[in-house]
């Protein structure tokens, strides 16, 4: 083995062809860069080290390897499929998302034709349900109506788009067919998940009480405590023998879920259940290896383009004459929907107007943004990192913090956040959370005394699941009297309280990264980029996740050259997602 520095030289250097050493190191930096496989076309003399001592890129070397193995014998550490080279264990875990996926989509030939019937049937009060006229395309009744009668659906779409209201109809549709329909609600997150459930519940609302009772009785679970995680085992409870108990499986935030943890949920599905993914395919993808959300939602030339049979159901039936695609044999032509109208944002104005610039890269009107930095009353742009914008935000922190009652003063603190790009620097979380933390001691609003690491209204996210306490990763609370008081998610309006020095992970949540804010939403949100050592880091995915946690003021401190090359960059993951399925 080569004695180095670089991980992955080290790793390469362990295996004993050093023919393929310049794949092997080339495919460990992009596995560290959130691809699950190399495309080996894709490898640059310049990029690889001195070390190697590469002076062409022997691609025969591929092909004779014993270390190579080929999809139809997977007993080799390394996988060579057309032109991508996976590790064998990401190989699997792609095979076993892309033919899990077409088993289920090919289950719809047992439940579509009853589905459609009863749709028929009731097919007054269904087109009520979003008021579906003859004028234009009501897209979330078209998805409503597509997730209903598949057993594989992806709903995509912004935030403010109408997702949970989708879902929640489709959740009243298929019990009112069946009372007792097992239904599982789960996400990345335990944030993310109470957020669901939440959402959710409002969005019932207008159902009849039967209903909004059995839509509030669903406890949406974060997708290791859905699968079973076991003590001192690597291994779920629920897998490929032990399928999940469910008739019906959605998931939410997909985005944030990578591709190990991927392939376990879906290997856990029963040979009849229905499984509906939901998410923003422009967010940011999870922090491991893969981005199968975003992978999937881009496997289609274009999006709300349908088969002949689809179209010719909502035009006959529903009076909604959505565009047909042609010559098209995607598994997934009628399997997936996106939401593009905001119910929140107004494209046009605004934060929406932002985030549209942002994922477009749109540099005309980022420019505009950045030489009116008010242009918008919820948008400024501050490219000086103003001291006293900063700290005229953060003020705001003394609302929680002078408000008496505890379950107020968490719903409070939930109001605003400053979200950071990066963890360590001077523009990271580590860094702004004592700042923010002094800038409250100076004003009297926070204690001298914060030695202690439980000191009052200290505001804390727990970074680990905790089941035993029933806590869990993205979990927000505060110290108060020397207990963590949290929401309380299995009962509304309450709280409860732990032993801090019982939580094994946490920080201080006066700023977070803009990765752990996913699933989130704030009413105010401060984002810091940081400057040229860490602008590697920054992508468009970033900023627009960022923008769109606000719901109503945003306020983007940054350089303006980092700002621009970071709206220019796009991340795009090497999966062989659409070619396989």
């Amino acid at each position: 083995m080569v004695k180095s520095t670089d991980i992955h030289l080290q790793f390469a250097s362990y295996f004993p062809d050093e023919s393929i050493w310049p794949f092997i190191y080339s495919l460990s930096k992009k596995i560290e860069e959130g691809n699950i496989c190399l495309d080996i076309k894709d490898i640059n003399l310049d990029n690889l080290p001195d070390a190697l001592n590469t002076k062409k890129i022997n691609y025969d070397a591929l092909e004779s390897s014993p270390l190579i193995g080929r999809k139809d014998n997977l007993n080799y550490p390394f996988i060579l499929d057309h032109e991508r080279l996976y590790l064998q264990r990401y190989y699997k875990y792609e095979t076993i998302i892309v033919e899990k996926i077409k088993d289920i989509i090919k289950k719809d030939v047992n439940f579509i034709s009853d589905k459609v019937e009863f749709l028929k049937s009731n097919i007054e009060h269904f087109l009520r349900s979003f008021q579906v006229n003859t004028e234009e395309n009501n897209w979330q009744f078209v998805a409503c109506v597509l997730a209903y009668i598949h057993q594989f659906f992806i709903l995509t779409g912004g935030p403010g788009t109408g997702k949970t209201t989708t879902v929640a109809t489709m959740i009243q549709w298929m019990l009112m067919e069946n009372i007792e329909l097992r239904i599982g609600l789960t996400a990345p997150t335990g944030k993310a998940a109470v957020r669901m459930a939440e959402s959710l519940a409002n969005a019932a609302t207008k159902m009849s009480e039967s209903l909004q009772l059995k839509i509030r009785e669903l406890e949406p679970q974060t997708l290791h405590r859905l699968l079973g995680t076991q003590r001192d085992s690597i291994y779920f409870k629920y897998n490929s023998d032990n399928y999940l108990p469910y008739d019906v499986l959605i998931v939410d935030e997909c985005s944030m879920v990578d591709t190990a943890l991927f392939a376990k949920f879906i290997s856990a599905i029963g040979p009849e259940t229905k499984v509906v993914l939901l998410g923003d395919k422009n967010q940011l993808a999870s922090v491991e290896a893969g981005s199968i959300f975003g992978d999937l939602c881009k496997i289609r030339p274009v999006n709300n383009y349908y088969s002949k049979t689809i179209t010719d159901l909502f035009s006959i039936y529903f009076k909604q004459n959505i565009p047909i695609s042609q010559n098209e044999n995607s598994v997934l032509i009628d399997h997936i929907t996106e939401l593009e109208k905001s119910h929140r944002f107004n494209s046009e104005k605004g934060i929406g107007k932002l985030s549209k610039a942002v994922i477009e890269n749109d540099v005309i009107l980022l420019n505009t943004f950045m030489e009116i930095p008010k242009l918008e009353n919820e948008v400024t742009i501050d490219l000086i990192y103003s001291k006293s914008i900063f700290e005229s935000f953060i003020a705001s922190y003394s609302e929680y913090i002078k408000e008496p009652s505890i379950f107020d003063a968490l719903h409070k603190l939930e109001s605003l956040r400053v979200l950071c790009a990066v963890r360590d620097g001077k523009y990271g979380t580590i860094a702004k959370n004592i700042e923010i933390r002094d800038y409250l001691i100076r004003e009297g609003l926070l204690s001298r005394s914060t030695d202690n690491e439980f000191y009052e209204n200290r505001p804390i996210i727990v970074t680990q699941n905790n089941y035993d306490l029933k806590l869990y990763n993205g979990d927000i609370g505060i110290i108060r009297h020397g207990k963590a008081w949290f929401p309380d998610n299995t009962l509304p309006e309450k709280i409860r309280s732990v032993n801090p020095a019982l939580i094994a992970s946490l920080d201080t949540v006066f700023a977070m990264t803009i990765h752990k804010s996913q699933g989130s939403e704030f009413a105010e949100v401060l984002i810091v980029l940081p400057m040229n050592d860490q602008r590697q880091l920054l992508t468009r995915e970033l900023i627009y996740t960022g923008v769109t946690r606000a719901k109503e003021k945003v306020i983007v401190q940054s350089d303006p050259t980092i700002f621009l090359q970071s709206c220019a960059l796009r991340v795009d993951r090497v999966s062989g997602m659409k070619d396989r399925i």
